[in-house]
């Protein structure tokens, strides 16, 4: 598949430089990947540590290193956040 490799060295190119991308794939889903880390100075790219979200209408999936974190109905606020240390959190 020399075509699935070309486009995974690609990304990884393009993150590299901008840090992250954001693509609008059928349906309406948006996928956000990046390599950038918040630290005390602000954001910094970091190779060694990527995030992706998605979205669709009202709904919304972020995972990084960290945490797992699915977000439903924006109107009633229901999250579901699990953190690194295995701890879930609903809101």
């Amino acid at each position: 598949m020399k075509s699935k490799r070309s486009i995974q060295a690609s990304l990884i190119q393009f993150l590299d430089k901008n840090g992250t991308i954001d693509l609008l794939l059928p349906d309406g889903v948006s996928l956000n990947i990046g390599i950038t880390e918040e630290t005390k100075h602000g954001l910094k790219k970091n190779p060694n540590y990527c995030w992706v979200e998605v979205k669709q209408n009202e709904r919304s999936t972020q995972m990084d290193k960290y945490s797992l974190s699915i977000n439903y109905d924006k109107d009633k606020n229901f999250v579901i956040n699990e953190k690194e240390d295995g701890t879930v959190a609903i809101f």
